[in-house]
């Protein structure tokens, strides 16, 4: 038994050993010196005062205007006044965007759902739904309930033509894009979404959705775990090596129950 609890403790003491020399190496960012901001003393100048002349002003001649008279019988015509042009603005057409995971590796599958709402209790035509997909992922599927949904591989960016939505109705377009190459630490993967729609073509944009690249995915980066992934990791293999050593002491005992029985004359 002694033996054993020796051999335990040793065990979680190479752990702990372990898991401290893995925080020492873990990278740590310093911040720069301080940079020293110098203060320029105001020197006052004097201002010598300039004579200027004082122009002499001109008298304005104001013309005497002549009206015209009016003659009797006659009625006076009335001035048209040309209506405003101005259209009504559109309702409000509401464009959401959700991520399904907000952690990423590369060759992650994400899923991006636009929701297009409509409010309103009228309908609303012409809606028309854009995303140009950031670089560090590339286009693999999207699916809509209504209208057709292209995508445009030069400009990376998926057009979802929805048509008309009616009152009270509501969209959502799911898009799925796989992180490519281009992703690296420590930048983050940003996408936005925009919606025209109605007569006076409305442009508004959705919320951004970021999602951040694991550190660690990525070895050629030089980055790897942070401080709690090591501790985590130098747990996990000290508690495996001490179930180890105990099954190993274990194995060496023999067993009292199996030993024959000395029979004495």
């Amino acid at each position: 038994m002694n033996k054993t609890l020796r051999l335990c403790l040793q065990g979680l003491a190479l752990t702990l050993l372990v898991g401290v020399m893995l925080i020492q190496r873990s990278p740590v960012t310093a911040d720069g010196p301080l940079a020293i901001t110098e203060t320029p003393t105001d020197t006052a100048t004097a201002v010598v005062p300039t004579n200027t002349p004082t122009p002499t002003q001109t008298p304005t001649v104001t013309p005497t205007v002549t009206p015209t008279p009016v003659l009797s019988g006659q009625t006076p015509t009335p001035t048209a006044t040309s209506p405003s042009n101005s259209q009504p603005s559109d309702p409000v057409v509401t464009l959401v965007k959700r991520i399904s995971q907000d952690r990423v590796v590369m060759g992650t599958v994400v899923r991006y759902d636009l929701i297009v709402t409509n409010a309103n209790d009228v309908a609303i035509d012409n809606v028309v739904v854009q995303d140009s997909l950031p670089a560090q992922v590339d286009y693999v599927s999207a699916t809509s309930p209504v209208g057709t949904v292209s995508y445009d591989a030069a400009t990376h960016t998926l057009t979802a033509s929805l048509g008309t939505l009616a009152a009270r109705q509501e969209v959502i377009i799911a898009i799925q894009a796989r992180v490519n190459a281009n992703a690296a630490a420590p930048n983050p993967i940003v996408n936005q979404a925009t919606i025209t729609y109605g007569s006076n073509r409305t442009t508004t944009t959705s919320n951004t959705v970021t999602a951040e690249l694991v550190p660690g995915s990525l070895p050629e980066t030089g980055i790897g775990p942070g401080p709690r992934e090591i501790v985590t990791m130098a747990l996990i293999l000290g508690m495996a090596a001490l179930t180890i050593l105990a099954l190993y002491d274990r194995t060496r005992k023999p067993d009292i129950r199996e030993q024959p029985e000395i029979i004495q004359d």
